[in-house]
């Protein structure tokens, strides 16, 4: 039988806050594949900064995307 928890409403809500966001995996999972930093990736989404060439072709492949039309 399952136990059952005893937690707070407020304990429970800290718990979940601690969970990265899709976003947040998006970015680490495009850091971890480029090998760069996470900082430099959200550069890229905010258009700050292009990666090079190699960065979107890692990216390209990784997402099975066309690499023409990532950062336009």
């Amino acid at each position: 039988m399952k136990r059952t928890r005893k937690i707070t409403l407020a304990d429970l809500y800290k718990e979940h806050r601690q969970r990265p966001t899709p976003a947040q995996e998006f970015i680490e999972e495009v850091a971890r594949v480029t090998e760069k930093s996470t900082a430099t990736v959200k550069q890229w989404l905010c258009g700050t900064y292009k990666p090079d060439a190699l960065a979107c072709k890692i990216i390209a492949k990784h997402f099975n995307v066309d690499p023409n039309y990532l950062f336009k």
